[in-house]
């Protein structure tokens, strides 16, 4: 993210995450920094902001914070454990190393798995009863030291944090008007502790999302967690610059910058149509001492990964991507809304957005023009047409999962698929109708993966040849995506597993899951009476493509005329998300005819007519069932 300010002889811009790796240490005085004209005043200008920032409420014995944390913080020991002593910056690992470990050290939780199976085999943790709002989720009564309770209390001091960082631009507004050593000195004394404790707030929730596989809930709240508390980093820092502008014989007189505050990316979107209910939110940030006097409309740029994509310079199209690249910017809350609509696709390359603005800003008597931007968003894909859209998520999922990893955690590379899956299939990220299960994820793991507690680039590759296949069946084929979301269609299960559930059923019983061997396809268990062969009692049948031919023949329509299949076997779900299909599934079983009724297509009736046979004769049996041929039986 660049700060881009002004001091009357031009621009100059720098980063500030650098910063954050530097500024370690409050900023010594640099001789002849300070106005001697200006008399040391005796009594601390601070006394007020002393008593305005005790936050009692915030006084409490946490598990989460411990330590010394001056007005009334605690602080998080190192990387996240629950300690009784403080720490210090430099024992705090980086994000980027907390990214890079496979089994970071947790804060104590309450589990039913001893720590040490913890590091072999990644816990799943259960969901409490929770509601979302704006993306923030409110737990009912979490068990304490549990991910939840752990959230729900970073939440809580993220609120206050955002309040203490607007007592702090209270505070130091006079002071940079009326420079003293004194208040310099308590206030960069603030900003340090402040930063200790949001860097140590972000890296317990970078640990939970590293070492345990979240509920939709958890993993849904620990990733808006972050995002806020990253802005609450950048408005510090941005604080921090302005305060040690006063040691420096040229200070500055704007510093801000443009933060994005909502976005739904990475995400494959469809051009043409408008992101009505994903909306992109930019904020306007600044340090305590800036004045604005007036803004230009924002206007947003896309930046192209490839020169091959479409839009970009060179390919001929046309230089206005985005249908309405301006957007008014709300003075009082300073904020921008934009429903983006892209007008070209981008080749199956990824994107990213810059936001920027025009603003004038008071500098004494006169005002000063300052540009303002953004660092950029997320990344995102513009397809023309469903076909690009496997390749296109894939290359999204990549990128987000490993940045510019070769490798990462098993439990942070669940925790990111489940959220790309439930955008993929169109669902709500808190109360999803039915979510990636602890034995979906068991089951991925263990076929394509082999049980590693790391995932690598290759071999995700290999995982996304199958997996990209079936999410985009889920997606795009019709009737597919309500069987799943209803519990009629299993997924991901082996033959074992199938056995397993149908060894004891009637006959007729039978299930639908994705095919192991065949991306993208699916396969039917179904259980027969056989007394030569028992263990041959349970059968599979791979459903083949002139099974399904399009429209013109759905899954349900291929089930309905199987006469001899008459009970479905499914997972209970419902339609608001209330029932826990993260945990093991229930099971139930369906008469077929009554769940899948309202998905067979309406097809006209012939009426009999005599001299014509009812069906087709073969040998001395009739039948309305497909002949499974052996070698398709065997394939799955």
């Amino acid at each position: 993210m660049n700060f881009i300010y002004n001091n009357g002889a031009g621009q100059s811009s720098y980063h500030p995450q650098m910063a954050y790796q530097q500024q370690q240490q409050p900023q010594q005085q640099q001789p002849g920094s300070w106005n001697p004209s200006i008399q040391q005043q005796t009594s601390s200008p601070f006394q007020s902001m002393r008593q305005m920032t005790e936050m009692n409420d915030m006084q409490t014995n946490s598990p989460l914070h411990q330590g010394q944390m001056g007005h009334g913080y605690h602080s998080l020991g190192s990387s996240g454990n629950i300690t009784s002593s403080s720490s210090s910056p430099q024992s705090t690992p980086s994000p980027s190393v907390v990214r890079q470990t496979s089994t970071p050290k947790l804060p104590t939780f309450h589990s039913a798995v001893p720590m040490q199976q913890q590091q072999q085999q990644p816990v799943m943790m259960s969901s409490g009863d929770s509601s979302s709002s704006n993306g923030v989720v409110q737990s009912a009564a979490p068990e304490p030291g549990s991910p939840a309770a752990i959230l729900e209390e970073i939440a809580n001091y993220s609120i206050k944090q955002k309040e203490y960082l607007e007592r702090i631009r209270q505070s130091q507004k006079p002071v940079m008007m009326n420079p003293q050593k004194e208040g310099y000195d308590m206030l960069t004394r603030e900003h340090q502790t402040l930063r200790e404790h949001i860097t140590r707030e972000i890296n317990a929730i970078q640990n939970l999302q590293h070492s345990l596989i979240l509920p939709p809930a958890e993993n849904n709240r620990s990733h808006h967690l972050l995002s806020e508390l990253r802005i609450q980093q950048t408005q510090l820092e941005l604080f921090h610059q302005e305060l040690i502008q006063l040691t420096q014989p040229h200070p500055t007189r704007c510093i801000a910058t443009l933060v994005i505050t909502d976005q739904s990316f990475p995400m494959v979107i469809t051009k043409n149509k408008q992101l009505d209910d994903d909306p992109i939110t930019v904020q306007l940030l600044s340090g305590a001492n800036v004045e604005f006097q007036n803004f230009s409309k924002m206007k947003v740029i896309m930046i192209y990964d490839s020169h091959g994509a479409k839009g970009s310079a060179g390919s001929g199209a046309p230089a206005k991507p985005i249908e309405t690249d301006t957007q008014p910017i709300d003075t009082f809350r300073r904020t921008a809304k934009w429903h983006l609509k892209f007008l070209n696709g981008t080749r199956k390359n990824s994107a990213t957005l810059r936001f920027g603005i025009q603003a004038q800003v008071v500098q004494g008597p006169n005002t000063a023009t300052v540009t303002v931007e953004s660092q950029s968003s997320m990344p995102f894909i513009v397809i023309t047409n469903e076909c690009q859209w496997e390749e296109s998520e894939g290359v999204l999922l990549k990128r987000d999962t490993f940045s510019e990893l070769s490798e990462v955690s098993w439990p942070y590379f669940a925790n990111t698929l489940q959220r790309h899956f439930l955008r993929a299939t169109r669902q709500d990220p808190v109360h999803p109708t039915r979510c990636l299960s602890q034995t979906d994820f068991e089951y991925i793991h263990q076929k394509f993966f082999d049980g590693a507690p790391v995932i690598s680039t290759k071999s995700y590759d290999n995982f996304w040849a199958w997996f990209g296949k079936t999410i985009k069946k889920l997606r795009y084929q019709r009737h597919i995506l309500p069987l799943w979301q209803t519990g009629l269609i299993h997924g991901f299960l082996s033959r074992e597993a199938v056995y397993e559930l149908l060894k004891n059923q009637e006959n007729g019983t039978f299930l639908v899951r994705f095919s192991e061997r065949h991306p993208g396809m699916f396969a039917m268990g179904y259980r027969i009476d056989d007394e030569v062969s028992p263990q041959d009692r349970v059968r599979h049948y791979l459903v083949r493509p002139d099974d399904t031919p399009g429209n013109k023949k759905t899954l349900p329509d291929f089930l309905a005329d199987q006469g001899s299949l008459r009970v479905l076997l499914g997972i209970v779900t419902t339609e608001d998300g209330t029932s826990n299909t993260f945990d093991q599934p229930t099971y139930r079983l369906y008469q077929k005819d009554t769940v899948l009724e309202t998905y067979y297509s309406k097809r006209s009736v012939v009426s009999s007519a005599s001299g014509y046979d009812e069906n087709i004769i073969r040998g001395a049996a009739t039948t309305s069932y497909v002949e499974m041929e052996s070698d398709i039986i065997d394939a799955e």
